[in-house]
Parts: structure tokens; sequence; C-alpha cells
């Protein structure tokens, strides 16, 4: 639209000169010009006036649109430059981990999965937030060299953690897949009922159990017993 306005304004400025009322009007016998004309001729003189002007408005216009154009492009380029950059390098260090650690040694991820609170809202979003405790786990331990070994994030898939039964299976296969690991990590301060099953089994198995706190992972001195702060115990 801007262009098509720029092209009018230039094609209506530069043939206005071949009109006929462009030239100053031209006395008449008395030596004085013809009304018409002088009103005519005045009226071309402002009309070109005002082409120009917006003429030079358009081009204006124009040029902060393409200024902003130009800047977008870059910005974006540049965002997605680095963006690129931080995926290839976050890639980079995935394959070199995979590399340097052919044969990963497990670790068993040890944190709650059933919530505590009695409130069907907050139940559900206890246990929404413990999924994603074990899901950022298991992230740490791959990118530490690690193979982590959830079950609580696989059975509860096909198997009813309410019914008993199922639960049992569930705790039963997970105590399996433990005795395969090198480690276990408990990345909860809350030892909830299926945790201390499962540290206690680690602890017969003589397989190391560290617990992570905010000045990284520690080795784990308590007993398994269920409580909300496992470092008090110790």
């Amino acid at each position: 639209m801007g262009l098509f306005l720029f092209f009018f304004f230039w094609y209506d400025i530069n043939t206005v000169k071949d009109r006929e009322f462009t030239k100053p009007p031209a006395k008449t016998a008395n030596n004085t010009p013809s009304r018409m004309h002088t009103a005519r001729w005045m009226f071309i003189q402002q009309s070109t006036q005002c082409h120009r002007s917006a003429l030079r408005i358009v081009g204006n216009v124009e040029l902060l649109c393409m200024f902003y154009l130009i800047t977008s492009v870059c910005i974006r380029l540049f965002c997605c430059s680095k963006a690129h950059i931080h995926i290839q390098s976050r890639k980079e260090v995935f394959t070199m981990n995979v590399r340097n650690n052919v044969s990963r040694p497990l670790v068993y991820i040890c944190s709650p999965y059933r919530p505590v609170l009695s409130d069907p809202i907050l139940r559900a979003n206890e246990l929404a937030g413990n999924l994603k405790l074990a899901r950022d786990a298991c992230t740490l331990a791959v990118f530490r060299g690690y193979e982590p070994i959830a079950p609580h994030l696989y059975y509860p898939q096909f198997l009813n953690d309410e019914d008993e039964n199922e639960r049992a299976l569930g705790m039963e296969l997970g105590m399996k897949a433990l005795e395969r690991c090198q480690e276990v990590w408990i990345v909860s301060l809350r030892i909830s009922a299926g945790m201390s099953v499962e540290i206690r089994k680690a602890q017969e198995l003589g397989i190391p159990v560290k617990v992570f706190t905010a000045e990284g992972f520690q080795e784990y001195r308590g007993d398994g017993e269920v409580t909300d702060n496992c470092l008090m115990n110790e």
C-alpha cells in the first residue's frame, strides 16, 4: 500500500508539469491576468506542494517500515542462532556422556509417590509435584552419566496404586530392579512407607544410599525410618 501511494504521488507530481495551468497566468489586452486562469494556477501550485509534502511523508514512513523489518529479521536471526547454539551444546554434552559411558551404572531413584494431603485438589497437586521431582532426578542422573531406574514413574501407568494387591506387585517388581542397581538416590527429605522399604532393602544388599541436599549428595546414615526429615535422624 505504501509503495502504491509513493508511485502515485511521484507520477502525479511529474505529470503536473505538462499541464496547461502550471505556467504563470498570461496577461490580457488590458494588462491584467485572467481571473479564471489565475485561480486555476494557484490551485495547481497548492496541489503540487501538498503532493510533495505527502510524498516526503510516505517516503519517511517507507524508511521506518524498512528499518523495522530489517531490525526484526536481524533480531530473529540472532535469537534463533543463540537457541540453536544452546541446543547444539546440550546435544554435544549428552552425546559426549553417552560415548564416555557405554555401560552406565544403574541408580535407583527413591522419592515419594503417594500424596499425604486429604483435600482432592491438593492431593492432585502433590501427586503432580512428586512425579515432577522423580522426572527431574532422572534427568540429573542421565546427565551425570547414570541410567536411572524409577519404578514409581513406570508401574503406576498400568498398575493401580490404590489397590493394595497391585501396589504390592509393583513394589515387588521395584525390588527386583533395585537389586541390579549400583546406587540409591534419595531425592526427598521426607521418607514415605514405600521409600522406607526400598532404603532398607538397599542397606541389606550393601548398596550405597545417598541423599540429595542443598550441598549436593551426601551419604545416608539413617535406618530407613519413615520421617519428614531424614537428615534429622542421622
